[in-house]
């Protein structure tokens, strides 16, 4: 239940805690995480030319053709024209009308054409089947009734599994559910299709995070994500404090900027940049603190509603402070890295659990014999 500082090399970038710090028009603010209640359905539209799917596109209810149009741009599908026409209803859509066309009505797949393909005359009602005159449809089974398509591909496809195995458990978000296997090939997470597993949730990046098997153990680094990547404390287990650790409570988190003194005389500086207190520094001493809804906790994050009533606590043993979660319902997790910003590789311990957007991964190591 307990990791070490110097087994897991948990950085700040000076740099971040200066911003901070300082404050001002200079200072960066994160996206908050989105809560789960308010995710939009989203459906993956695959993009084909004639008989070939070249990659997928996020879409929602509101999303039209041209914001399809921006995406293919965005994500650089290989095998997309550099001129091209969508076809909606079996008939190509032109730039003007692609603004007003939705783009779930071409839902589960959208054919584009070049500019000067002919398109084959398509029978009445028959708007499903139309192609250009060189190709044949897609045979994809329809997944029209479905409010959110996933995909997750484990990653025994991209090869064989020898030795030791991962599984990764989705227990809340998208994917919930879903189990994956990651084998010594190691695996991907993010919301571009290219991905292993392909999460599309607004909380994740298009390349989030990696796990990868290294020296006969799995590890996990952030990709340089906007929300972040986070390792999910056991209840009631203690976790060593140091500069530059971030911590997050519910929608709530905090950064260790300064740490002074020795046992009694110890103090531990905290500053708030995500949450109701944003903004504000906390001064722990060594006796403690607890923090939670309650009016009973030393630090009260009443405007919170993501805390518990009884949250976490951190308390300070022969001059070291340590955080410890007391059974709280939403968790308390450790940033690996600051935003838009690569971390280290951390080892993966049987029974960690990860946290990416509103998606939770629960990791159980598997022996081969």
């Amino acid at each position: 239940n307990f990791r070490s500082r110097h087994d897991h090399n948990w950085s700040c970038p000076p740099s971040f805690m200066a911003r901070e710090l300082l404050g001002g028009p200079s200072a960066r603010q994160r996206t908050t995480t989105p809560p789960r209640s308010n995710l939009v359905p989203i459906r993956l539209l695959r993009i084909c030319v004639d008989d070939r799917v070249l990659g997928g596109v996020e879409v929602n209810e509101s999303s039209t053709l041209g914001d399809v149009r921006t995406s293919i741009q965005e994500d650089e599908i290989p095998g997309v024209p550099d001129s091209y026409h969508f076809l909606y209803c079996g008939a190509p859509v032109s730039r003007r009308q692609e603004g007003r066309r939705r783009a779930v009505d071409c839902f589960p797949f959208l054919t584009i054409i070049p500019e000067n393909a002919r398109v084959a005359p398509v029978a009445e009602g028959d708007f499903g089947a139309a192609t250009p005159s060189t190709g044949n449809p897609p045979s994809f089974p329809s997944r029209q009734e479905e409010e959110l398509l996933v995909e997750a591909r484990p990653a025994s496809e991209f090869g064989p599994l020898t030795g030791n195995m991962l599984e990764l458990h989705i227990t809340d978000g998208p994917l919930e559910g879903t189990t994956v296997t990651v084998g010594q090939d190691g695996a991907r997470v993010g919301r571009h299709t290219s991905n292993t597993v392909v999460i599309p949730e607004a909380g994740i990046s298009r390349l989030h995070c990696e796990i990868c098997h290294v020296g006969g153990e799995f590890c996990v680094r952030d990709l340089g994500s906007t929300t972040g990547t986070f390792f999910y404390l056991k209840p009631h287990g203690r976790f060593q404090m140091f500069m530059g650790l971030m911590v997050k409570l519910g929608e709530t988190e905090f950064v260790v900027v300064s740490q002074t003194g020795e046992s009694l005389a110890s103090e531990l500086v905290v500053l708030f940049y995500e949450g109701p207190l944003m903004g504000h520094k906390a001064r722990i001493p060594a006796s403690g603190i607890t923090i939670g809804r309650r009016h009973d906790n030393n630090l009260v994050l009443v405007q919170d509603g993501t805390v518990s009533a009884h949250h976490a606590m951190i308390i300070c043993d022969g001059g070291e402070f340590f955080i410890e979660d007391l059974g709280s319902c939403n968790g308390t997790c450790i940033r690996l890295s600051t935003e838009r910003t690569e971390s280290d590789w951390h080892a993966l311990l049987d029974g960690d659990v990860l946290g990416a957007g509103c998606t939770k991964i629960h990791c159980t190591l598997r022996r081969q014999r």
